[in-house]
C-alpha cells in the first residue's frame, strides 16, 4: 500500500477515533458499553459494504441513470441498511434508553460513512483535493450518516415504547402503586424493589388504609410483581379501561403493612 494510500486510510479512520475519544471523555461508556460501541462502528461498517453491492444489483435493474439512481434510490438502500442495525440492538435489548438510540445510532452511521471515505480515497477521488479539505469531507460525511442514523434511532424507539403500552386511561379509585420499565431493565426485580420502597414511603408519610395496584389480567409480569409485594386480590374492584379492557385489582393494607415490605425480589 503506497503512503498516500495510508494517509487516506487513517483519515478515513479519524471520525471513528474522535466520536470513541469523546464517549470516553463524556464517561458515556458508563451508559453503554464501549466494546458495543466499536462493535456497532464495525457492523456500520458491514452495512457499507452490503450498501455498495445492493446498489449495483439494485441499479442493473432500473432503467435509470447512474445521477438519478444515487439521488433517490442510494440514499434510501443506505438508510435503510443503517436503520436495520438499530432496529436490531433495539429488538435484542441492547438499547434501553433514548440516549442509547442516539449513541449507538451515531456509531453505526459512522462506522458506515469510515468506509465510505476509505473507498473513496482509494479509489483515487481523494488526490483530487488537498488533505485538509478531505478531512473536513470526512468528518462532514460521519456527521451526515451518524447524524441521520442517531435520529432514526431515537424516533424508532420512543414510537415502539409507544405503541407498546396500550393507552389505558382510567381514573384510579385510591391511592396506587404502579411501575413501567423499559424492556432492558425486565426480569432485573427492579420493578419490585421500587414499589416496595414506594409502599413504605407512602405508609410512613401518609394516613392511608391501603393502596391500590391494578394491571391487565393478561400483564403476567405486573401480576409477579404484585405476588412478591404480597398484594390481596380484591376482585369486587375489578373495573374496565376507556379502552374496554379489563383491570384487575390487588390492595396493599397498612394492616399488612409489614408483610408488603418484606421479602426478596
Amino acid at each position: 500500500m503506497k503512503s498516500g494510500e495510508i494517509v487516506g486510510v487513517l483519515v478515513g479512520l479519524l471520525p471513528v477515533i474522535a466520536f470513541l475519544a469523546a464517549l470516553v471523555s463524556l464517561d458515556s461508556y458508563k451508559l453503554v458499553k464501549l466494546p458495543l460501541v466499536a462493535g456497532t462502528v464495525g457492523v456500520g461498517a458491514l452495512a457499507a459494504v452490503a450498501s455498495y453491492a445492493s446498489n449495483g444489483a439494485v441499479l442493473s435493474h432500473l432503467a435509470i441513470d447512474w445521477s438519478t439512481f444515487s439521488r433517490y434510490v442510494a440514499p434510501l438502500i443506505e438508510e435503510v441498511l443503517k436503520g436495520l442495525i438499530v432496529l436490531a440492538l433495539i429488538r435484542t435489548g441492547r438499547i434501553a434508553f433514548l440516549v442509547d438510540a442516539a449513541i449507538f445510532g451515531f456509531a453505526a452511521g459512522t462506522g458506515f460513512s469510515v468506509l465510505e471515505n476509505i473507498y473513496y480515497s482509494l479509489s483515487g477521488i481523494a488526490q483530487q483535493a488537498g488533505i485538509g479539505t478531505w478531512i473536513i469531507r470526512g468528518f462532514g460525511t460521519a456527521i451526515m450518516h451518524g447524524g441521520a442514523t442517531a435520529i432514526f434511532g431515537v424516533a424508532s424507539l420512543s414510537f415502539l415504547e409507544r405503541a407498546g403500552v396500550p393507552k389505558l386511561l382510567a381514573p384510579a379509585p385510591g391511592l396506587e402503586v404502579g411501575w413501567r420499565m423499559v424492556r432492558a431493565a425486565w426480569g432485573h426485580g427492579y420493578a419490585t424493589e421500587a414499589a416496595r420502597a414506594a409502599l413504605a414511603d407512602v405508609f410512613a408519610r401518609a394516613d392511608a388504609a391501603e393502596v391500590i395496584s391494578f394491571t391487565l389480567p393478561t400483564n403476567t409480569r405486573s401480576l409477579a410483581v404484585m405476588a412478591r409485594l404480597g398484594l390481596d386480590r380484591d376482585a369486587s374492584r375489578d373495573f374496565t379501561y376507556e379502552t374496554g379492557l379489563p383491570a384487575v385489582v390487588f390492595v396493599a393494607p397498612r394492616s399488612r403493612y409489614a408483610a408488603v415490605t418484606e421479602g426478596t425480589t
